[in-house]
């Protein structure tokens, strides 16, 4: 995750803060899941620079129990009231339904909880 999103964010103007709390070597996660959680990531960082005006993310990647809680949030402009329903994000492309769809597939909860400024992608896996 640090050496994709130091490589894709680097071409931008957008600094990025990387933790990983919680995880130890003996914790297997199974591939299926390591592939959905790494789509996720990556679609949230390309929605970052085509539409943010973000000059920082921060991603926190937490592991608790048999799960755990990936966290993106930027400081870019956020979304509008008029741009969500039920305070879900409108989607207008195939980004955010395909992450939806990732984490359907792996049975885990993605959220965009409401930020002050900027914009939050939360996924929560309980394992």
């Amino acid at each position: 995750m640090e050496r994709y999103g130091n490589k894709v964010l680097g071409d931008s103007d957008i600094a990025i803060g990387l933790q990983s709390q919680g995880f130890s070597e003996k914790q297997y996660i199974p591939q299926k899941i390591r592939q959905n959680v790494m789509l996720i990531y990556k679609e949230a960082l390309t929605n970052i620079i085509k539409h943010s005006d973000a000059t920082r993310v921060d991603v926190r990647f937490m592991a608790y129990n048999k799960g755990f809680k990936l966290q993106i949030i930027d400081n870019g402009k956020g979304l509008q009231p008029e741009q969500l329903i039920n305070g879900k994000p409108i989607a207008t492309g195939h980004g955010l339904k395909n992450m939806e769809m990732r984490a359907q597939l792996m049975e885990a909860e993605l959220s965009f909880p409401l930020v002050d400024k900027g914009f939050e992608v939360l996924l929560t896996f309980r394992g």
